[in-house]
This record gives C-alpha cells, sequence and structure tokens, in this order.
C-alpha cells in the first residue's frame, strides 16, 4: 500500500490603495476571514494599514477558506484579487509524482479558478507562469464578462472569441 503525501502552498501579494485601507479593515472586522487566524489580527490590521497585503503560508492540509478569502478581500478593493495555490504529491520516498497550480481571481466579490503553466527548476522550486490558455478558451463561455474583457486585453488571440 503506497502512502501520498500532500502539500499546499499559498501566495497573496496584494497593494491597497490607501483611501481604502480604513474601510478595508473595518469591513474584515464584520467578515469570518480565517486568513486572520494564520497571520494574526494585529498584523493583518498593520499589513492593510501599510498597502500592501502579503500572505505566504504552506500547510499539508488545504485551505478550504482560501478561495473565499479572494472572494472576500475583492468585494473591498477597487482592484483584481490574486491568489495562487499550489498543490504537491509525493510518494512514499518523497519523489514529488503532480503538481497543480491554481490563480484565485476575484473582482468586486466575484472570483474565478484558473490553472497557471508553471515551471520547475532542478532544486525543485516552483516557479508560477501564466495562465494556460488552451483552458481559458475551453472554458470561455463559463467565464464572467470581467474576466473574458481582462483576458482579451492580456491575450490577443483571445480577442476573436
Amino acid at each position: 500500500m503506497s502512502v501520498e503525501t500532500l502539500n499546499f502552498l499559498y501566495l497573496l501579494e496584494l497593494e491597497i490603495n490607501r483611501s481604502e485601507a480604513g474601510h478595508l479593515n473595518d469591513a474584515l472586522e464584520e467578515e469570518e476571514f480565517p486568513m486572520r487566524d494564520v497571520l494574526g489580527e494585529s498584523e493583518l490590521k498593520s499589513q492593510i494599514a501599510s498597502g500592501q497585503l502579503s500572505f505566504l503560508a504552506e500547510s499539508s492540509e488545504r485551505y478550504l477558506w482560501y478561495r473565499e478569502a479572494v472572494q472576500c478581500l475583492s468585494a473591498f478593493v477597487s482592484t483584481y484579487v490574486r491568489g495562487i495555490e499550489v498543490l504537491e504529491r509525493f510518494d512514499e520516498t518523497g519523489e514529488r509524482t503532480s503538481t497543480k497550480v491554481l490563480q484565485y481571481v476575484g473582482r468586486r466579490g466575484e472570483f474565478i479558478v484558473v490553472p497557471l503553466e508553471y515551471e520547475i527548476d532542478d532544486d525543485g522550486i516552483i516557479s508560477p507562469g501564466d495562465v494556460r490558455l488552451s483552458y481559458l478558451q475551453e472554458n470561455w463561455g463559463e467565464l464572467p464578462r470581467w474576466a473574458q474583457d481582462g483576458y482579451r486585453l492580456r491575450f490577443p488571440e483571445l480577442r476573436a472569441l
């Protein structure tokens, strides 16, 4: 019987407009926001007040709340919120058997999940890349209009869709 190990990595970098920082801190006090538990209340408030929210965490358990955190943040800021989740599977010998990199993109309280390209260097470090164009093409009709508009600007080959 083989034993599989999972590893999850989470990354979110969000620049917050100074005029939105106070409002965001107030709004999050009223929300269930598990990221607060990981960062700590004072660290979360301090980062928001500084205009730069940084979240980096590694876990053997999936943060099921992560996508909702991206969605929640996006409801209170005027910019897109992007968070990355990396899932690695390892066999009993410690060899990586699979890797999946997802990006959660939130805007005005909505979110989408898109797979990212990635590279793994000789030291096993994963570097997320761009959105998988084939995924966007195959799922174009299911994406909300704001996502379609944004990806059309970024990828000229999608402008015909």
